[in-house]
């Protein structure tokens, strides 16, 4: 792509990686115990998103990893921190796609969470946001 093109799309990872933090922080602040991704589900959602979709996260989990991130010292760092998996990846950590309850959710999502995936972006321009889980209420 066009400079202009890199810009654009660095420019929304860092709106979608402040509006996450910023939903974090207030989700904390108001007690609540869960959060769950969310993402627009159209025909533009990617197989990493559309995977990830309804994947509930405690909010402890996102705030370990939200200041793993802010602590990051260079590029690579953060790499290491959230790395970008391909779907193909991403299935051999969570093997089944969406929400998923009780034991077997807790386990699926320790393991995206071991893995760096416990927040938006999940890769360039992704769409995908948090939003406070029903469980939570």
């Amino acid at each position: 792509g066009t400079i202009k093109q890199y810009f654009e799309g660095f420019a929304a990872n860092v709106t979608t990686t402040t509006r996450v933090f910023s939903q974090l922080r207030s989700f904390q602040e108001a007690g609540a115990v869960e959060y769950t991704i969310v993402n627009p589900g159209d025909n533009r959602t990617c197989a990493r998103c559309g995977h990830l979709e309804g994947k509930t996260f405690p909010v402890d989990d996102g705030l370990i990893q939200m200041e793993k991130i802010i602590n990051a010292k260079s590029p690579e760092d953060i790499k290491k921190i959230q790395p970008w998996l391909t779907a193909k990846q991403l299935s051999k950590i969570s093997f089944t796609p969406g929400h998923i309850g009780g034991k077997a959710g807790i386990k699926d999502s320790s393991a995206l969470t071991k893995a760096g995936l416990s927040l938006p972006p999940y890769h360039y321009r992704c769409r995908c946001i948090i939003d406070i889980s029903i469980t939570s209420v």
